[in-house]
Parts: C-alpha cells; structure tokens; sequence
C-alpha cells in the first residue's frame, strides 16, 4: 500500500497552477462554443409529399430527404442566398435557403 503526501511539498502549487493554465486554454471556450449554436432542421411544403429531392454534393446525384430532419449550415447562413450548403446526416447537400429553419439554440 502506498501513501501520498499533499501538504503541498511535492508540488501541489506547481500542480494548481498547470489546471489554472488548463481551464484557462482556448480550446475549453471553442468547446464550449461549438456546443452552444443554433440548431436547424429541412421544413418545406410536405402537403404532396414528406420528401423533398435535394442534390447531394457527396453523392453527385439527387437524394429524397424527410421533412424535419436535422441539418447543419456549413458556413453563416442567410436567408438573402439562394442556396445553402448543408450537412445532412453524412452528405453535403445544396439547400434552398426558403427550406433552412433554424428552431433554437441548444
């Protein structure tokens, strides 16, 4: 069985210190960013349909997608552009903008 010493002569200030550089890292806060972002979903007129056929740039072909399905801007999206690149489950798909709806922030 062995014993541990932590009154602080084996280094525990040197020990507090490096956590204090840890916490104070940039890629915590860029961690924490990338958790907090809106989150967006695929919403068009499904009266005729539940799909709607999109181009996947993965693919190179046209793919059916559900309405709802959970999608992710690839750069700032703006509903002024007429399409927008997207991550749809693992495909690159060009989106029609008017079909991005952003549902809240996570």
């Amino acid at each position: 069985m062995t014993t541990s010493n932590v009154s602080g002569s084996l280094g525990l200030d040197s020990l507090l210190e490096e956590l204090e550089k840890l916490v104070d890292d940039k890629w915590i806060d860029d961690s924490l960013a990338s958790m907090c972002k809106p989150i967006y979903n695929l919403q068009f007129d499904n009266t005729e349909s539940d799909r709607i056929w999109l181009f996947s740039e993965s693919k190179k072909t046209f793919y059916p997608y559900p309405h709802g399905i959970s999608i992710e801007p690839m750069e700032e999206y703006s509903t002024d552009d007429k399409n927008t690149y997207c991550i749809i489950g693992n495909d690159l798909v060009k989106v029609p903008s008017e079909y991005v709806f952003e549902i809240g922030w996570n």
